[in-house]
């Protein structure tokens, strides 16, 4: 039941597939913000033939930089085999054409020294959004002018703080990938597009500032979504990792893997506990209206009965405080 989190059981066991442990070429390439359409539409090509070359991987960033007060394209690359860094891959030709590069860390490294190079800022209240849409430039494009008009908005009164967002290749090659060893519950499998998550991170100091923040991320994923929706380019699929508390990642994976779930809690957890007792991580009972037999109703009765059970432990305890 992969992509069901926290809803009925807990992982005892994984069990994977392993490769050798090459060295990997990669790193972060930041070039100008009016670099930024030309980026979009070389990610919706690489996207498309993502294919032809598996082991290539490419994040589109828009990173905020206070210290010189302007947004930068700071695209990751990486490459999961080995190469001579001085013949980088086809699959990043495109990219790699661009000239007036600000900074180039490209590098023949291994993965934790990647993860380190994009490691969070730390000391901030933050919050992370996300929408996924099909893979289309202009719709990106759109994302990057309001992504702008955010950042600019939040300068005004936002003190101490950072922000950027992320455009994520999401191909049809990585559903065929899963399908092939059993599959899961994402709801992506029957779905022929290449998609692209796109994640909206801000980082900020005290919690005067938390609604401010929150409202203008949440109005940033509203607009992307309205437009993707304009142009038939929008996704249901909403990348669990990357969503704030109160996105609905579950509803995304489709009316039958959402019964699926709710079956397995039935069968596995008929007393609710992992829906009533375990905190966080986003809860099939929330999904969609209670049903009789539904894992909203188990949570009902549970909560009720442990209620009951509460209330005749308290009367039991007043009783022997008496004696």
């Amino acid at each position: 039941m992969k992509g069901s989190t926290n809803n009925f059981g807990i992982v005892t066991r994984f069990d994977l597939i392993t490769f050798e442990d090459e060295k990997l070429w990669g790193g972060v390439v930041a070039y100008p913000l009016d670099t930024s359409d030309k980026q979009f539409e070389y990610l919706e090509n690489f996207t498309n033939k993502l294919h032809e070359d598996p082991y290539a991987s490419i994040i589109v960033i828009l990173n905020y930089v206070s210290a010189i007060d302007q947004v930068v394209v700071a695209n990751a690359y990486e490459y999961t085999k080995a190469i001579d860094p001085a013949s980088p891959p086809a699959a990043f030709e495109e990219f790699l054409s661009i000239p007036g590069n600000i900074s180039d860390s490209m590098r023949v490294t291994n993965i934790s020294d990647l993860v380190e190079e994009l490691e969070q800022a730390v000391g901030y209240r933050d919050a992370f959004m996300t929408v996924t849409i099909q893979n289309d430039a202009e719709v990106m494009k759109h994302a990057a002018k309001h992504f702008n008009l955010m950042v600019e908005h939040l300068n005004k009164d936002g003190g101490d703080w950072l922000t950027l967002t992320m455009f994520q290749p999401l191909p049809s090659l990585f559903a065929e990938h899963s399908a092939s060893r059993g599959g899961n519950v994402l709801g992506l499998g029957g779905s022929p597009e290449n998609l692209i998550l796109f994640m909206t991170y801000c980082g900020w100091k005290g919690a005067d500032k938390d609604k401010m923040f929150e409202d203008a991320q949440r109005a940033l994923i509203a607009e992307i979504r309205a437009f993707a929706q304009s142009r038939g380019k929008d996704h249901p699929y909403v990348y669990l990792p990357y969503a704030y508390y109160d996105q609905q990642p579950l509803e995304g994976y489709g009316a039958a893997n959402i019964e699926k779930i709710r079956a397995a809690a039935r069968k596995y957890d008929p007393e609710a506990v992992f829906q009533t007792m375990v905190p966080g991580g986003f809860k099939i009972s929330r999904v969609g209206n209670a049903e009789e037999g539904s894992a909203d109703t188990k949570v009902k009765e549970a909560q009720e009965e442990r209620a009951k059970e509460r209330e005749a432990a308290e009367e039991a305890q007043k009783g022997r405080d008496e004696l």
